[in-house]
């Protein structure tokens, strides 16, 4: 079966019409036409699977990932970077217009200076002594050899975490989050879940500054400190091993520049971000 794609979901599937009802397809570019098969049919809309593009977007690319499309963390690689943000775009004017009936300008997506390797922040899913992260759609683990989008440094650490689980395995299933910081150098190992910590695990000591375990919602240090430090525009955060920061550092100066920019601030007012986890 045939469709055109006209619109995109906050997803990154693209939308088209069959029969009248509103058809999701992952993959599929606006302005392709494609032929898919339907895997779920509603009363009001259709799910489907990309068989064929009869008809690509000049957009389209080869993504850079190996694990594209299977991993779930990432659903826009096959689509060139300016295209890209301009989908974003349109998905933050379509659901303003559409969900909460605002109609309103929206300005254009400011790019981010790094495409790639931008990530400070890494959670890997650990099971059966597997490193990876969860397959698109499920909660199926699928092993990571290489992630395009965190940094270097978490790269390296990711590499000896997931030696150390060959040789050193840790009990149960469970998560590793990693943090970095390139303005500090501080970083942050969190292993949530986990009964048991081999004392080889402080190896990583080397690479990571600070450490905590988290089990049945204790947590306990296991070297450094339960803070890392991170920089943003003037701030020194020190940030509670488990709390919520940006993860794209460079897009959280922009925003704190444009902000800056845009509001009539004096030196007896204070810019507060009440929704930055810290």
């Amino acid at each position: 079966m045939q469709a055109r794609i006209d619109g995109i979901t906050h997803k990154g599937e693209g939308v088209g019409r069959i029969d009248g009802k509103a058809t999701f397809i992952p993959l599929a570019i606006p302005g392709e036409t494609i032929e898919i098969e339907i895997i779920q049919e509603r009363s009001k809309f259709i799910r489907g699977r990309l068989k064929q593009v009869l008809d690509p977007s000049p957009d389209r690319v080869e993504p850079e990932c190996p694990h594209f499309p299977t991993c779930g963390g990432c659903h826009l690689q096959h689509v060139n970077y300016e295209r890209q943000l301009q989908l974003k775009h349109q998905i933050v004017q379509d659901n303003l217009q559409r969900i909460a009936g605002i109609a309103t300008e929206v300005k254009p997506v400011v790019a981010s200076s790094n495409r790639w390797n931008y990530r400070n922040k890494v959670t890997w899913h650990v099971r059966d002594g597997k490193l990876g992260y969860y397959q698109e759609g499920s909660h199926d683990l699928l092993p990571i050899s290489t992630c395009k989008i965190i940094s270097h440094p978490l790269q390296l650490i990711s590499r000896e975490i997931s030696y150390l689980l060959q040789q050193h395995p840790l009990s149960g299933s469970g998560e590793i989050t990693v943090r970095y910081s390139h303005n500090t150098e501080d970083s942050m190992l969190v292993l949530s879940g986990f009964s048991h910590i081999p004392a080889a695990w402080q190896d990583l000591r080397s690479l990571c500054a600070n450490a905590v375990h988290i089990n049945n919602g204790q947590m306990g240090l296991q070297w450094g400190s339960e803070y890392w430090q991170e920089r943003l525009g003037t701030m020194k955060f020190n940030i509670p091993a488990a709390s919520f920061f940006q993860v794209n550092h460079s897009q959280a100066e922009q925003i704190i520049a444009l902000l800056t920019k845009k509001l009539t601030l004096n030196s007896d007012m204070h810019l507060v971000d009440l929704y930055c986890g810290v």
